[in-house]
């Protein structure tokens, strides 16, 4: 259930959310940004009866009011209420008139849709020999699966830990070992072989954290091998060993998925306003430096994800910071349908 929707039923509106028969819905764009399972319960898109509403009328109300901002920055509180009022009271005028257009535009529009798609939803039923009570099974059945899927199976978790563990643990074993045949090789007496006495100490201490960490280490792997009851440790080699990496690399990815596309819908507004007309100079520059500090974290973000994309068999495609702003150009949703593909 959506987070909000269960706010509103454990909240004192909840009598009046039963008897309105009230449904929550997230907005069309904004939706992507939800997990899947919200989307395929709460996005417009699987809402029966809303139409070709997008439900994004908040974001351009508010987005229109901010221009008051600069008007009124030095005015008296007074006055700046006083433009506020009058600024909302236009809008509803302005709405009310154009309502009417709206509204016929928005039945043209389904009209047209419905005339282009329903032919095209005929044979495709035809070619997969389905029927439209087959669609709302399947439908239904990806909202159970994922339901299902809100928490992990307890022996892919564990094997996924246990994976992590041992990925960590021969990692420091070949730093251990690496570190240790430097030590060696300092000999009885590292100056005669070529070594400062400063150069000397580092490695020899470098060697004994390398030998602490690694067996610091090695005590949790066996610590979790004894909770767990497993009887011969995982080689890199081993077939549990693979089944497990291949668990862990779908993991990654879809955290990282995940974490791309919510970033860049939230930054989609600010990537879209730089290229609008009526941004002044002052305003354009701070969105501008806003950019900069939080398109690091895209940036990051995109590596994350490319580094995720390749592990996984087959790979998936990589993205660039090009396809970012491509996608705040053009206003689709790509890492949406990459997410279908996966």
């Amino acid at each position: 259930m959506c987070a909000f929707f269960k706010t509103l039923q454990n909240s004192s509106l909840a009598p009046r959310v039963a008897a309105l028969r009230l449904r929550g819905v997230v907005p069309a764009f904004h939706g992507h940004a939800h997990n899947r399972g919200c989307q395929v319960s709460w996005h417009p898109m699987y809402a029966p009866g809303v139409g070709i509403e997008d439900f994004e009328e908040c974001e351009r109300t508010f987005g229109k009011s901010n221009e008051l901002a600069g008007a009124t920055r030095m005015a008296t509180v007074f006055h700046r209420r006083q433009q506020i009022i009058e600024h909302f009271n236009f809008h509803d005028m302005d709405k009310h008139t154009s309502s009417g257009n709206f509204i016929y535009q928005n039945y043209r529009q389904v009209i047209e849709r419905i005339a282009s798609d329903e032919p095209a939803l005929a044979l495709l039923r035809e070619q997969t020999r389905t029927s439209a009570v087959d669609q709302e099974n399947d439908l239904a059945s990806e909202r159970l699966h994922l339901q299902g899927l809100r928490r992990e199976p307890a022996e892919e978790v564990v094997a996924a830990d246990y994976l992590e563990l041992l990925e960590t643990l021969y990692k420091l074993d070949a730093q251990k070992a690496s570190a240790v045949a430097k030590r060696e090789a300092l000999g009885a007496d590292p100056v005669a072989r070529g070594f400062t006495a400063k150069q000397a100490s580092g490695i020899r201490a470098w060697a004994s954290t390398s030998v602490a960490r690694y067996a610091a280490h090695h005590d949790v792997v066996a610590d979790f091998e004894v909770q767990h009851n497993v009887e011969a440790r995982w080689l890199p080699d081993s077939t549990d060993y693979q089944a497990a990496t291949k668990v862990v690399h779908q993991r990654r990815y879809r955290r990282a998925l995940d974490n791309l596309e919510r970033l860049v819908i939230q930054r989609f507004f600010e990537l879209t306003k730089l290229n609008q007309s009526g941004v002044g100079y002052k305003q354009r520059r701070k969105i501008g430096q806003a950019l900069r500090t939080r398109a690091q974290a895209i940036k990051n973000a995109i590596d994350e994800y490319n580094k995720t994309a390749k592990l996984m068999r087959p790979p998936r495609r990589s993205v660039t910071w090009n396809d970012v702003l491509d996608m705040a150009a053009s206003g689709n949703s790509s890492f949406s349908r990459t997410r279908a593909r996966t």
